[in-house]
């Protein structure tokens, strides 16, 4: 297991300029906007606009804490997202804009490029404990509350809201999330398709 502490994640702009990204983890590592496998990172977006384009990649977006995101598609209806909404896929070659009713949102995004490697993101509400079984190459766990113990074989980490941790599959089938009061988890499983 790997620990992400959020106070360790690298701000970079938005691709098209219209704001700034939080990147916790991308593959390979300090791989540019063009170049990576896949990327994970978070948004707080502040006014409405177009998304940045991303040709050949695939993202799946979802929305932390309150109010909305209404994604404004191009030739198709708009998709209104907020925080009990499922984690929304959509190729990232899409022409979309951003509206937010409500005002600003925070948002948690996905990203794979095709033929390299692919996801699947889940939104998993916990209370007690939970095993979980490891079915990709990796799993990116996100902490949205305060003192999730996560282990795995004789490792144990606890996160804080915000923090995250990479587990790999070589290191073991299965890890145990457990949560001292009930919370959100976001959890990306990742395949390399190299």
């Amino acid at each position: 297991m790997r620990f992400l502490p959020k106070s360790g994640y690298r701000r970079s702009p938005w691709k098209n300029g219209g704001g700034e990204t939080v990147e916790m983890l991308a593959s390979p590592e300090g791989a540019g906007l063009d170049s990576f496998d896949w990327r994970i990172s978070s948004a707080h977006v502040a006014s409405a606009g177009p998304f940045s384009h991303f040709p050949g990649v695939d993202r799946t977006l979802s929305v932390l804490g309150r109010g909305r995101l209404v994604l404004a598609f191009e030739g198709r209806s708009a998709v209104t997202l907020d925080e009990a909404s499922a984690p929304y896929v959509f190729p990232g070659d899409a022409a979309v804009s951003g509206l937010i009713p409500d005002g600003p949102i925070d948002d948690f995004n996905v990203m794979t490029r095709r033929g390299q490697a692919r996801h699947h993101v889940q939104q998993l509400h916990l209370a007690g404990e939970r095993e979980m079984p490891v079915n990709a190459d990796h799993v990116f766990l996100h902490a949205r509350m305060a003192g999730l113990r996560v282990r795995q074989g004789e490792e144990e980490m606890v996160l804080e809201a915000g923090d995250s941790v990479l587990i790999s599959r070589a290191a073991g089938a299965v890890f145990t999330l457990e949560a001292g009061h009930p919370g959100t988890v976001l959890l990306a499983d990742l395949w390399s398709e190299r």
